[in-house]
């Protein structure tokens, strides 16, 4: 088996995508469309390709259930605030 790597959600920000798609702290994200990360840099990855306005699937786990929300990226992160 290869490893999980996922980002747990400690907060929410207010009227943010992630609180529009329901994403609620402890979830875990896993990967986007479908394909599960293969190492913890990933997702910075592919929001550095993102445009503003463009939709991503995000793939997560909520109570060890596995989810997708669909959100709309807004805004440019680095990853020490994205934490």
């Amino acid at each position: 088996d290869k490893p999980l790597y996922g980002l747990q959600i400690v907060r929410i920000e207010p009227e943010s995508p992630a609180q529009m798609a329901r994403l609620k702290p402890g979830d875990i994200l896993t990967g986007t469309k479908g394909k599960t990360w293969q190492t913890p840099n990933e997702l910075y990855r592919i929001l550095d390709r993102s445009r503003f306005g463009d939709w991503l699937l995000l793939d997560f786990l909520r109570d060890r259930v596995p989810m997708v929300a669909n959100i709309v990226i807004c805004n440019k992160v680095s990853p020490t605030t994205a934490v």
